[in-house]
């Protein structure tokens, strides 16, 4: 009955099948799964109800579990049509004695949020790969040791080393030049000692050529602020580095140019001709040959046209270079040119040469290759209109703001969500569109991300649409600095969540509506179990009379065979056997009343009139009591008392009666000279008394059943098992506790804990309870209800049963 209530009460699906995998038991949640009735359900098999495409995924791990005696897991894949439904169904065989599977416990456990969970997780971690593997820059993370936990795609390129041969190595081990090991490592222990980023450069040498890095080392502080692993991120300034070079090499050439002109020409690295009025080549540096793949020799005396340049890149020169000499005035021109190695870009100066008498005789063309600034220039141009293009067309809405927080743009996606158009926008700032409750907070985070003190912030807050409504909107916001840090604008995106606040408002109310289903059907139980508790009752009636029964057959029997042999005495004359006959038939009788007043005892257990009392005193003349009995049975009782008069709510007549019964069992747990210790200990919120053994102890079986009723081990020297359920039961009426240590031949300890109550004064007692001085004796004057629990609670009667 307890498992039918636990798997009731179990959150998730349970189910109990018996050997033949026939459905036995099926709790509400589980049923409500299935779609059908219980008596549709109950005797019969899963594959007799449910598709075989679902059964076939779990019916072989409960075949499994009656045949193996084992425990088994599955996970089931439940189609719906809204998704699927992920389930961990867990079989337990439940065996008897004999170790044969009765029945098997189904336990179905719903993941399908756990799944979905690792799902996105696994989905970011892929955005975050695809993110890192396609920027242009080298990217990778260090552990302290200097072993690699991550690289992008670009590292393994740029090195030529494959991606998995990284992990878990260091530079050193990757075989790596030892000049740029010595540097990154340098770099590593200094970020690690001030947790500061730093930046380095360094060459790296590969197959085609010494590429440049300039690289930026960040710490990864933990939560404690120390750092857990370093980030690298390496930028290609190869190029920069070699037009630095080329820069360089020209400027040399300049000055070399003073001392002999035509070996200045013949290397720089521009192309320079010269042409005369008809437009021939009358000299041509040897620059022209690389960028043409014509020999110099042959452009003298030709024109471009001769040498079969293609004729928009003629008429271009054609016409610049008339203009020369018609206006006297240097000309520029910009043309692109389809070298062999692809198309290249120049910009070119013409400038005019005058003879001896100041007329224009020549004119020389200086034409420079701009290939990388104009394909840089074409990648900012490209970028600038992809970020225009995402810009524009985000579905979420997406803003710039000046330092003031003034609008600078705004995507339609913002404007449809606030209602104003661009143009409006520009004359506000962000704040005017602000709540009041939320104004304050923008203004402080926007500040804080604008000095550098944040990278970014996200939160959720209230904005006022151009009719004065109120939306929710999620704003994720950072700042575009230049190449220097300054700030430029601030950036902006956000989002409209009123919808999806309502819809968590409309959750809780749905959820608040659930909780009470769920109080209401507890309320439910609770009447349930309250009915249990009251056939439980009943069926305790039958168990007291069969055990009256059994305990009072043999007195009976005794004080039957005593009689018909005191008749026999006293028709002998033989008064000392009579004598002797009749004191045997008065102990059977009296223990026949023992029997029936400790049945009655157990039967009418209820809640005892209590008031507050000294319960070291109550120990102590609990030991008192059980003196008299030790002493006969040769055992000692030792007495300790902690605290000074402590109170507890109790019947004392009752708690005694209860202490004393322990003790009698402590002085029978051995054959003679039991040594009995009593301690009371008061502390905290509790009052204690221990009674400690030096008996035979007792097994873990024996231990199991000493609290139930009729159960004893000395039924022959004539217990009939009722004492310590007594004990019990008084104990729990009084809100207390009673746990028994014990092991065979190391004696057994007792505890017995009562709540403890703070007073000031002597106990109290109520007012049907005030004692009167007597002659010798005192009597008391006990309420009804009192009396009858002081009867129920005493040992020691007069001799009449009854």
């Amino acid at each position: 009955m307890q498992l039918l209530l636990a798997i009731e009460d179990y959150p998730g699906g349970a189910v109990i099948y018996d050997a033949d995998r026939r459905l036995q038991f099926i709790n509400t949640r589980a049923l409500q799964k299935t779609g059908f009735g219980v008596e549709q359900l109950l005797g019969r098999r899963d594959e007799e109800l449910f598709p075989r495409q679902l059964t076939d995924q779990y019916v072989p791990y409960l075949r499994r579990a009656i045949e193996t005696r084992a425990t088994q897991t599955v996970e089931v894949i439940i189609p719906l049509p809204s998704r699927d439904v992920y389930l961990v169904a867990t079989y337990v065989p439940l065996l008897d004695a004999e170790g044969r599977v009765q029945q098997v416990l189904g336990i179905g456990h719903d993941v399908t949020d756990q799944k979905l969970a690792a799902e996105n997780v696994r989905r970011r971690e892929r955005e975050l790969r695809s993110l890192t593997d396609n920027v242009p820059d080298t990217m990778a993370r260090v552990d302290r040791a200097g072993r690699f936990v991550f690289i992008n795609r670009q590292a393994a390129l740029r090195t030529g080393i494959a991606i998995k041969a990284f992990i878990g190595k260091t530079t050193r081990e990757l075989g790596m030049p030892p000049d740029l090991v010595e540097l990154w490592d340098q770099a590593r222990q200094q970020v690690l000692d001030t947790a500061a980023p730093m930046e380095f450069e360094f060459a790296y040498p590969t197959p085609e050529g010494t590429y440049y890095f300039e690289t930026r080392v960040i710490p990864e502080l933990d939560a404690m602020g120390r750092v857990e692993t370093i980030v690298g991120i390496a930028r290609d300034v190869t190029y920069r580095r070699r037009a630095e070079g080329q820069l360089r090499e020209g400027a040399e050439q300049l000055r070399r140019r003073e001392q002999e002109l035509r070996s200045v020409t013949d290397n720089v690295p521009d192309i320079i001709s010269r042409f005369d009025r008809a437009g021939r080549h009358v000299y041509v540096n040897r620059q022209v040959e690389s960028r043409t793949g014509i020999p110099a020799d042959e452009f003298i005396g030709k024109t471009n046209r001769d040498l079969g340049m293609p004729e928009d890149l003629v008429q271009c020169w054609d016409v610049a270079r008339q203009r020369a000499f018609d206006t006297a005035e240097p000309v520029e021109i910009e043309f692109s040119y389809p070298s062999p190695g692809g198309t290249r870009y120049f910009e070119a100066r013409i400038i005019p040469e005058r003879g001896a008498d100041g007329a224009v005789d020549t004119v020389l063309g200086i034409a420079r290759d701009v290939t990388d600034r104009k394909r840089a220039e074409m990648k900012v141009q490209e970028s600038e209109e992809r970020f225009r293009s995402a810009f524009e067309a985000n579905p979420i809405g997406m803003i710039l703001v000046a330092g003031d927080y003034s609008f600078i743009r705004a995507n339609q996606a913002f404007c449809e969500m606030l209602g104003y158009t661009e143009q409006e926008l520009r004359g506000l700032k962000f704040t005017d569109i602000s709540h009041d409750k939320t104004a304050a907070g923008d203004v402080e985070l926007a500040e804080r991300v604008f000095r550098g003190e944040m990278q970014s912030y996200t939160y959720e807050k209230q904005c006022l649409t151009k009719d004065r409504r109120v939306i929710w909107a999620r704003l994720t916001a950072t700042v575009i600095r230049d190449e220097h840090g300054p700030p430029l604008y601030g950036l902006g995106m956000v989002e409209n969540v009123t919808a999806r606040r309502a819809a968590e408002e409309e959750l809780a109310r749905h959820r608040e509506h659930l909780e009470e289903l769920v109080r209401s059907r507890t309320r439910a139980l609770e009447a349930s179990q309250h009915s249990l508790r009251s056939a439980e009752r009943l069926a305790s009636v039958g168990t007291l009379a069969a055990g009256i029964a059994h305990e009072i057959n043999n007195p009976v029997g005794a004080i039957l065979l005593g009689t018909e042999m005191a008749m026999a005495a006293q028709a002998s004359g033989d008064h000392a056997a009579l004598t002797r006959c009749l004191e045997a038939i008065k102990g059977d009788a009296q223990r026949c009343g023992r029997i029936v007043r400790n049945v009655l005892n157990f039967a009418r257990q209820e809640p005892s009139e209590k008031w507050l009392a000294d319960f070291n005193e109550v120990v102590r003349q609990a030991v008192e009591r059980a003196q008299p009995y030790a002493q006969k049975r040769g055992a000692t009782v030792a007495l300790r008392l902690d605290g000074d008069a402590p109170q507890a709510l109790m019947n004392p007549t009752a708690f005694e009666q209860a202490v004393s019964n322990i003790l009698r069992n402590a002085v029978d747990s051995r054959g003679e000279a039991a040594a009995i210790a009593v301690t009371t200990r008061i502390d905290g919120g509790h009052c204690s008394v221990i009674v400690e053994d030096n008996g035979t102890g007792m097994t873990p079986e024996i231990k199991m059943h000493i609290f139930d009723p009729f159960f004893t081990t000395r039924r022959t020297s004539g217990g009939i098992g009722l004492g310590l359920s007594l004990a019990h039961g008084t104990i729990a009426d009084h809100q207390g506790t009673i746990e028994v240590e014990s092991e065979p031949g190391k004696g057994t300890r007792c505890t017995i804990k009562l709540p403890r109550r703070t007073v000031s004064g002597p106990p109290s007692l109520p007012a049907a309870h005030r004692r009167e001085s007597g002659t010798g004796t005192e009597t008391q004057r006990w309420s009804e209800r009192t009396c009858a629990v002081y009867a129920r609670s005493q040992s020691h009667f007069p001799a009449s049963p009854f």
